[in-house]
């Protein structure tokens, strides 16, 4: 279990790639969170196709019937938001939220693996992706010896 886990994270730590803005400088700003405003925003049918779009990486790490109660709950998200104007009012208001955890504030009990897919596939938080800038910047790079490294590393487990 714990050599799996060593794998994954090796194996996502060269998948990293940084923020770069249009002249290629870093980008210092934190990406966007996914927040109830940016879901109703993205309305059912772009939801579905993100959804669908990580399929693969989210039953990596949920089951079917994870997935399948994320698309319950986008359902009923998107039935309320179209119908029920006080709950439309509150999912637009999260437009303002500046972190994850105040956007998501009321909606987890409900909306429960709707928030864990908004803050798990969906959403990128601030991370190290800026220290690959800072490589990029003073010109190293990968070559082409860091693939037999890493492979070098996993079989050490």
């Amino acid at each position: 279990q714990i050599a799996s886990l060593f794998v994954l994270l090796v194996d996502g730590i060269f998948k990293l790639s940084s923020l770069r803005n249009s002249s290629n400088g870093p980008v210092f700003r934190a990406p966007s969170i996914v927040k109830p405003s940016t879901i109703a925003k993205a309305g059912a049918f772009g939801f579905t196709s993100l959804l669908m779009e990580q399929e693969e990486r989210y039953l990596s790490t949920f089951d079917l019937k994870a997935k399948d109660q994320v698309e319950e709950e986008s359902e009923k998200f998107f039935n309320k938001y179209m119908h029920d104007r006080t709950f439309k009012q509150l999912v637009d208001n999260t437009y303002a939220a500046n972190t994850f955890e105040k956007a998501w504030e009321g909606f987890y009990e409900e909306y429960s693996m709707l928030v864990q897919f908004s803050g798990g596939l969906a959403t990128i938080f601030p991370g190290t992706s800026t220290v690959e800038s800072d490589f990029s910047i003073i010109g190293w790079e990968k070559d082409e010896y860091i693939e037999s490294r890493r492979n070098i590393a996993c079989q050490a487990v």
